[in-house]
């Protein structure tokens, strides 16, 4: 762990423990829950996700029929990469009456990060077929293709924008597809898309240099990487 992450886990940690010394609650089992909500989610805020896993667990050990936190939860294992503790909570999910698509998404990303793409594909398509309106499930599914190289993965990774606009990832990757089938017209304008929607994601600005400099325009390539430099310092002196 670097110095930086040391003092943000150090000030976390501080906020925690002035939280609990300032209430005469702690004992009261509904303040508890919403103390470790809440902490999870500054925690959260901080970039700590074990950290944050954490105060979720003590909110579902108070709180286990919490379906939404028992989702932030989940997303957070797989963040992290617990896949088989995500499974479990998968598994619970599904015992709630508010399951819906969403658990089928949150299975297929497990699976996908297992390597198992075949059944992360049907787990997405179980899930558009309860709900066509599921991005991360399209995105999944595009991710999955575009490695398969099959050529719906490019109306996926569009129908993953036309559903959810500020999914930067998805122009990002759209575009490197889109590149390597030497479309380079046709990603630039999807990167400068995404620029559009925020200007301030140095990745885009990068692979937009890479697609000037594959076509030949060095000068732009020349801006455009310093513009993903400039962005990249200004992300981490923000972070201190």
């Amino acid at each position: 762990m670097n110095t930086l992450e040391k003092h943000k886990k150090l000030l976390a940690l501080l906020l925690i423990a002035g939280t609990l010394l300032a209430s005469p609650l702690v004992c009261a089992s509904d303040y508890l829950t919403n103390f470790y909500y809440n902490m999870g989610m500054k925690v959260l805020a901080y970039g700590f996700r074990p950290l944050a896993g954490e105060h979720f667990k003590q909110v579902l050990a108070n709180d286990p029929d919490n379906y939404e936190v028992r989702l932030l939860y989940t997303l957070i294992l797989i963040d992290v990469g617990q896949l088989n503790q995500a499974l479990a909570q998968c598994k619970l999910l599904r015992e709630s009456s508010q399951a819906d698509g969403t658990v089928d998404v949150l299975e297929g990303q497990i699976y996908q990060k297992l390597g198992q793409l075949d059944k992360a594909e049907q787990l997405y398509q179980k899930a558009l077929a309860s709900d066509d309106q599921l991005a991360t499930a399209h995105l999944g599914l595009a991710q999955i293709w575009a490695l398969q190289n099959k050529e719906e993965a490019e109306s996926a990774y569009r129908k993953v924008i036309e559903l959810s606009p500020d999914r930067l990832d998805a122009y990002l990757e759209l575009a490197q597809l889109l590149q390597k089938k030497g479309s380079l017209a046709d990603a630039e304008g999807i990167l400068k898309d995404g620029i559009t929607v925020n200007r301030q994601w140095a990745p885009l600005h990068r692979q937009l240099a890479k697609i000037y400099q594959e076509a030949g325009r060095l000068e732009e390539a020349q801006v455009a990487f310093e513009r993903a430099e400039q962005l990249g310092q200004e992300t981490q002196q923000a972070a201190n």
